[in-house]
């Protein structure tokens, strides 16, 4: 059994639905960002906590810059999420070993997970700003300054974005701590993020489609990279090579 190189520390994790791989990803060596708004997380898709801290304005005012913080987010406020490797009981896990996250992300182990070399990505996007989650049981949120926001708008939103993103973008409430998040955000107009230098491999999840070996090997091969096939007996995961659509399980 050739093992897929781990690197503790040096590689990101993303999990995603095989369709968007194999149509979209490995084609065009990128991974798009996504809306904040577009989160699962509803301190982020719902901008819950943002509003709670908007005192001394009547209701009309505290929704008009409501509103207003919203559109600007949604039009230039973006991320890309990734999982790393953790400890568990003083043992490393390679972040690829993470069940949630196959189920939740990676239409319930049916998708892939890719492998990226971290410090490969950020020299390929070197625009973005990224950090570890930090994951609270009470979140706290800077505060908008309505008065600056009446002068400037949507230049107060940028400046109060830029100067408060660790805050607002990098931290959750502790219940998605299993998720060991490492996140990039675009704050402008950036959309896509290239994988093409970093890319290094590729686990298939434990109910991927075995038919489609041949097109992920294909799709693959710029990229120079490993594929391997998960396996998960009595609780514990494995990998496996894969070579052919004819490979058996």
């Amino acid at each position: 059994m050739v093992q897929m190189p781990i690197d503790y520390g040096k590689n990101i994790y993303h999990f995603t639905r095989i369709e968007t791989a194999l149509l979209y990803i490995l084609p065009s060596h990128n991974l798009k960002l996504t809306s904040l708004l577009e989160s699962n997380d509803p301190k982020e898709n719902r901008t819950f906590g943002f509003w709670s801290i908007l005192s001394e304005v009547d209701m009309s005012k505290h929704q008009t810059i409501k509103h207003a913080f919203q559109v600007f987010l949604h039009k230039n406020c973006k991320h890309l999420c990734f999982s790393l490797d953790y400890k568990k009981n003083r043992f490393f896990v390679p972040g690829f070993r993470h069940p949630t996250m196959w189920a939740h992300y990676a239409d319930n182990s049916k998708g892939v997970c890719l492998v990226i070399n971290r410090e490969k990505f950020l020299l390929e996007n070197s625009k973005l700003i990224n950090s570890k989650i930090k994951y609270k049981s009470i979140l706290d949120f800077p505060s908008i300054d309505w008065r600056q926001w009446e002068k400037g708008e949507n230049s107060y939103l940028e400046k109060f974005v830029n100067k408060n993103a660790n805050k607002l973008f990098f931290q959750k409430h502790y219940h998605w701590s299993n998720e060991h998040e490492l996140k990039f955000i675009e704050i402008g107009q950036i959309e896509y993020c290239s994988i093409q230098n970093s890319l290094v491999g590729v686990y298939l999840g434990p109910d991927f489609d075995s038919k489609l070996n041949n097109l992920i090997l294909e799709l693959m091969k710029p990229y120079n990279g490993q594929i391997e096939r998960l396996i998960i007996e009595d609780g514990e995961f494995f990998a496996s090579p894969i070579l052919s659509t004819n490979d058996e399980f």
